[in-house]
């Protein structure tokens, strides 16, 4: 557990990137980021992984939300996005109620257990955000 801790600590000193442990009802219940943060052109790349005992819950929408929120707010930055797996009808949702586009799609981007699947790669610019994209 030192070392994890220890990672975690240094990862916190990296300009580029942005962990986040994310809570739901008090309780943790993922982990969330944003990554490759760039000065200019001022994007960042957004991840998260929640635990499956949480989903559901309508946790998801929330964490997005603040981190989005955090992006556009406390980085100024002017476009997030992230990567999402195209069978994966939940967080493609909440990526859309959230503002995010699709600007592309990757064939067999991803390989699990034995099959290739397609990923869209999805953007959200922080005026469209700021301007109410739901």
């Amino acid at each position: 557990m030192k070392k994890f801790t220890s990672s975690f600590d240094e990862r916190q000193k990296d300009d580029s990137l942005r962990p986040f442990i994310a809570y739901g009802d008090d309780e943790k219940i993922g982990y969330t980021s944003l990554f490759q943060i760039t000065s200019l052109p001022r994007t960042a790349v957004f991840a998260t992984m929640l635990d499956q005992n949480s989903q559901g819950k309508g946790h998801a929408e929330e964490v997005v939300r603040r981190v989005v929120d955090y992006g556009f707010c406390q980085l100024n930055l002017n476009k997030i996005t992230l990567d999402v797996m195209g069978f994966n009808k939940k967080a493609v949702h909440i990526y859309q109620k959230v503002g995010f586009e699709v600007e592309g799609k990757k064939i067999q981007e991803y390989y699990i257990k034995g099959n290739y699947y397609d990923s869209l790669a999805k953007g959200l610019l922080r005026e469209k955000y700021e301007n109410g994209s739901d």
